[in-house]
C-alpha cells in the first residue's frame, strides 16, 4: 500500500467517525499530498512535528503579508523599510506562535478523544488477514 492510499484510507476513516473534512485533511496538507509529499494527516502526528509544520504554514504567509504591507508604505530608505518589517513581524509572530500551539494542542486532544493510534501503527485494513 502506498502512502497516498494510506492517507486516503485514514481520511475516509476520520470522516466516517464524524471528523470535519477541514480537520481531517486541512488545505495545506491536501496541497502537499497533491505533490506527493509524505506527510501523515494532522490527527496522526505527534505534538512537536505538528506544531512545527503548522507553524511553518502560519509564519511564512504572516511574514509575507508584513513585507507586502510595509513595502507599500512610504518608507524613505531601505533600512527604514527593513526596520518596519521586523517591527511588524515581531508583533505578528508571537500571535502566530500562540495560535499554532493552541491548534496543535487541540488536534492532539481530539486525537486522544478519538483514541487514534500513531501513524506507524495505523492499519487501514484491520479485518484482512496478514500473509
Amino acid at each position: 500500500m502506498t502512502h497516498h492510499d494510506k492517507v486516503n484510507a485514514a481520511v475516509a476513516y476520520l470522516l466516517r467517525r464524524g471528523v470535519a473534512k477541514n480537520l481531517a485533511a486541512p488545505l495545506h496538507y491536501r496541497i502537499l499530498w497533491t505533490f506527493n509529499v509524505s506527510v501523515p494527516p494532522p490527527l496522526y502526528q505527534r505534538f512537536l512535528p505538528l506544531a512545527l509544520f503548522t507553524g511553518l504554514f502560519c509564519a511564512i504567509p504572516t511574514f509575507l503579508v508584513c513585507v507586502v504591507i510595509e513595502t507599500l508604505s512610504d518608507a524613505e530608505t531601505e533600512t527604514k523599510l527593513i526596520a518596519r518589517v521586523i517591527s511588524s513581524a515581531s508583533l505578528l509572530v508571537p500571535t502566530c506562535l500562540a495560535v499554532t500551539t493552541f491548534c496543535s494542542a487541540y488536534l492532539r486532544w481530539y486525537a486522544n478523544v478519538l483514541d487514534l493510534t500513531s501513524w506507524e501503527e495505523y492499519d487501514p485494513n484491520p479485518d484482512e488477514e496478514a500473509w
